[in-house]
């Protein structure tokens, strides 16, 4: 490089250098062989930093041959632990005028959509499409200053290709090749023996449980750092930010301490959560689920009305792994469990504290008719959490009493509470509501009804 670089000094022709997805292959090597090969490469003497020790060579004496340097990824990472070799870049990424060149805006999406109308291959309105689309790729922003959203490129090309081959929607919604595959987190949330020998199997870390308060909380506020080393990734500001550099939490706004306020953007990238969690219980032994009995379940949920069977599975394998008892600890993780696992389906669209015409609902399972038009039933579910007391956690009698009084009284509410407003009604269709009230103490159900 630094001979073909001294080529072109003082020569009339100036070179612009591209280098798409920097980050790439040191995301690979963090995730398949670990932080000691991957200092090896971006530290010290490290091919990495040397190959852009020359690149910045290359932009600078009066007779440079670089004009113009333009770097993509996604990955802050990796240009900072190499940031002694190559320190002349402007991050451009969080600046307003660029959000809409990261995604498609609606009104591109719809124009779309209408110019391949015109084969008589979509017999879906542009309406309905669009809201599919948009629940599902949406809802991106890349600058605290900019007002507008963005759907995700490469999911709304691969809805229209595979739409176009069967004139209905495309069935998985997700394109594979646009998943951020569970391995290349693994790294971030997982110690295994190799980093940490004393344990005996790999076990969770710090950035896991920000994982699951994100599902908890719907929310999280921070800062979104530009650039930080690979030695200060459990630092929790920087592991959201690269949770939002990856496209898994998004922009909705600004506190009053100019904090970004990141979201889950859709529906996707929900699934993507619900399988890394999922995952990660199974890679550390805290919970591994019968996937042909849960679907054997949902199935009998969804098309016959018969609830008890999965909620009384999930809730079974809960109370029997030790490890996730523990992290059973209110109705927040209650509710992110449930949530996790009734999401695993693709029968539903699942919604936490979803506001209705006259207040929240804990859970909702909407179905997703538009791709399974024959489901019959549709889902409330109200969730209490009574903290245990007395010797080893037990019922004692005043709490026991005190369960009850909550089960009648959501009995109470309910009817009130959940007046259907138009839009909810319209998405649930003709399938019947049915509203569960759910108990627990700690990790035991106690109470379970259907009003």
């Amino acid at each position: 490089m630094g001979t073909f670089l001294n080529y072109f000094r003082g020569k009339e022709y100036k070179l612009y250098v591209i280098i798409d997805e920097y980050d790439n292959f040191a995301n690979t090597i963090l995730s398949d062989s670990g932080e000691e090969e991957y200092r090896s490469i971006t530290q010290g003497e490290g091919f990495l930093r040397s190959f852009f020790n020359v690149i910045k060579a290359g932009t600078t004496g009066s007779d440079t041959p670089i004009s113009r340097l333009f770097m993509t990824g996604v990955s802050p990472i990796a240009l900072d632990d190499v940031t002694s070799g190559f320190n002349i870049a402007t991050n451009i990424s969080l600046d307003d005028d660029i959000n809409e060149i990261l995604g498609l805006t609606q009104a591109e999406v719809q124009t779309m959509i209408e110019y391949y109308r015109q084969t008589g291959k979509i017999p879906q309105t542009t309406s309905e499409l669009l809201e599919i689309m948009g629940q599902w790729y949406n809802h991106y922003r890349f600058s605290l200053d900019s007002e507008s959203e963005v759907f995700n490129t490469t999911l709304v090309l691969y809805f229209l290709r595979e739409y176009m081959k069967k004139s209905r929607i495309p069935d998985p919604l997700i394109d594979n090749n646009a998943r951020i595959d569970y391995m290349k987190l693994r790294y971030l949330i997982i110690s295994d023996i190799k980093s940490a020998p004393q344990l005996h199997s790999p076990q969770t870390n710090g950035n896991f449980s920000k994982l699951r308060q994100i599902m908890e909380s719907d929310s999280v506020h921070s800062t979104i750092v530009e650039r930080f080393p690979i030695a200060k990734l459990t630092s929790p500001e920087n592991f959201i930010s690269l949770l939002y550099y990856f496209g898994l939490l998004t922009i909705t706004g600004s506190d009053e301490e100019h904090k970004a306020i990141l979201k889950i953007p859709n529906e996707s990238v929900k699934r993507l959560y619900y399988d890394y969690i999922k995952e990660t219980y199974e890679e550390t032994g805290l919970l591994t689920i019968d996937l042909s009995r849960y679907e054997a379940a949902m199935k009998e949920m969804a098309f016959s009305g018969k609830w008890k069977p999965l909620i009384a599975y999930l809730v079974e394998q809960m109370e029997t792994s030790m490890g996730l008892r523990d992290l059973i600890t209110g109705e927040k993780a209650l509710q992110a469990f449930l949530n996790v696992y009734l999401g695993l389906s693709a029968l539903y669209l699942v919604y936490s504290e979803k506001e209705l015409k006259k207040g929240y609902a804990d859970l909702v399972l909407e179905p997703f008719l538009a791709q399974y038009p024959g489901l019959k039933y549709a889902y409330l579910i109200e969730i209490k959490y009574i903290k245990p007391q007395g010797k080893k956690g037990e019922l004692t009698p005043e709490n026991l009493k005190k369960i009850k009084e909550e089960a009648i009284l959501k009995r109470r509410c309910a009817q009130r509470l959940y007046s259907l407003d138009e839009k909810f009604r319209k998405t649930i269709g003709q399938t019947t509501l049915k509203k569960l009230v759910l108990i627990f103490s700690g990790s035991r159900m106690v109470h379970h009804s259907e009003i």
